[in-house]
Order: C-alpha cells, then sequence, then structure tokens
C-alpha cells in the first residue's frame, strides 16, 4: 500500500484552508449568544416549543 505524498500534501492544503476561511470567517461576526446562533434571531413561540418537546419525548 502506498501513500501518495502529492495527494497527501494536496488534501492536507485543503483542509487547512477551510479551517482559515472558517476562523475567518468567525471573526467577522458579532458575539452572539448561543440562542442566537440556533434560532437566527427568530424567536421560538410557545406553541412550537410545547410541540418540540413533545416530539422529543414521544418516540
Amino acid at each position: 500500500m502506498a501513500i501518495y505524498a502529492l495527494g497527501l500534501v494536496g488534501i492536507l492544503v485543503f483542509y487547512v484552508l477551510v479551517l482559515a476561511v472558517g476562523i475567518w470567517a468567525g471573526t467577522k461576526q458579532k458575539n452572539n449568544g448561543e440562542e442566537e446562533v440556533l434560532l437566527a434571531g427568530r424567536n421560538l413561540g410557545l406553541a412550537v416549543g410545547v410541540l418540540t418537546l413533545i416530539a422529543l419525548i414521544v418516540p
């Protein structure tokens, strides 16, 4: 089983670039809380919240 060095280097460069873009994009955003990120700035209504909890409990 041979390891192709050029292919391995290409994959590593790709992952480093993806990581760099992710870090760069993360620094451009405001420091929002966890709820802001999960709900995308929207409010979760009472009815939707209750139905979601019921769906989690009942398999």
